[in-house]
Formats: C-alpha cells, structure tokens, sequence
C-alpha cells in the first residue's frame, strides 16, 4: 500500500486507504497487513542478477559458441517483475533465459538491477509506470464497477509528462 500511496504522492493523487482498494479488488485481502506499517528493503532478485551476468560474460563470444539459452536454478517462482525483466533481456541480448516458472506477483522492494542495460532499465521504468497508473485509473472506477468511483481525475505528473515518460532516475530514486 505504501508503493501504492507513494506513486500517487508523485502523481498528486490523493493517498489510497485499504477498504477502497479492497472494494476494487478483492483478491488483495491477503496482502492486507494485519497491524502498523511494513518496513519495505529495495533489493535485486538473484534470477535478475544471475541474468544479467550470463548475458555480460557471453556478450563478447562469438555466436557460434554462445548458447542460445541459460538455464537458471532458483528454488521459488519468479515474480511478475522478474518475469517482464528477463524478458526485456532477453530480447535485448538474444539469449533466453529459463526458469523454473513465473508467479505472477509483485513483491514490494523488488529493483533493477543498477548495471543493466539503459535500453532495459528504460522499458522497466515505463511497464511499472503503466501498472501503478492502471492502479490509480481502477481507484478511479475507470476499469471497475461504480462502487470504487473516486471523484478526483488522474492526471499526468506535475511536469505534464505522459505516463511513458518517466526516466530510469526518477524510477531509481523512488525504489529506493
């Protein structure tokens, strides 16, 4: 809720309680904390570093000898996150990367990381920046039933940029 609450700060969107988020979707009741705040640590899951190390040790070898994908061991699920990340490498260096699967969720401190490529860390930005505005747009009731409809208008930020515009800094800063 704090990530939540912390874009729509940068939005100038007034904060989200949980009784609203939960009127709009349901399924975040077991997310719900049962007392005070959560302390939230920003880190870099292995599978992103493991990633991006693979794909910097065979950038430099020629494409006959270079396997076309790398099998990477990690005992859970990738998040939601992960999944888009390695993806977005994927694609950007032409070497897949398997995993066991992908649980589609987002865990709160997950981060880039900070030696990835520009090109990816860019796109990254912009896919978190359309989910936490497709957040704001549901409180908004614009993709949900009358019953979550908030009578303020989302809008751009301050700077009258357009949701894909937010830069790989500004994303960095508020990670963390």
């Amino acid at each position: 809720m704090e990530i939540v609450n912390s874009f729509a700060d940068s939005q100038r969107f007034r904060r989200i309680e949980w009784d609203e988020l939960l009127r709009c979707w349901p399924q975040t009741k077991d997310d719900m904390p049962t007392e005070g705040r959560k302390q939230v640590t920003a880190s870099v899951h292995y599978e992103c570093t493991i990633a991006l190390h693979m794909l910097q040790t065979f950038q430099g070898i020629d494409e006959t000898y270079r396997p076309k994908s790398v099998e990477i061991g990690i005992s859970k699920h990738c998040c939601w996150l992960c999944e888009k990340y390695l993806d977005l490498l994927s694609r950007w260096g032409s070497l897949r990367f398997i995993v066991a699967g992908y649980q589609g969720k987002i865990h709160s401190g997950w981060k880039p990381p900070s030696n990835g490529p520009a090109d990816v860390l860019e796109r990254m930005t912009k896919i978190i920046r359309k989910e936490m505005n497709e957040i704001l747009k549901g409180m908004l009731g614009r993709h949900q039933s009358d019953s979550c409809v908030i009578e303020q208008n989302l809008g751009s930020s301050s700077e009258g940029e357009s949701p894909e515009a937010w830069d790989v800094a500004s994303l960095m800063d508020w990670i963390g």
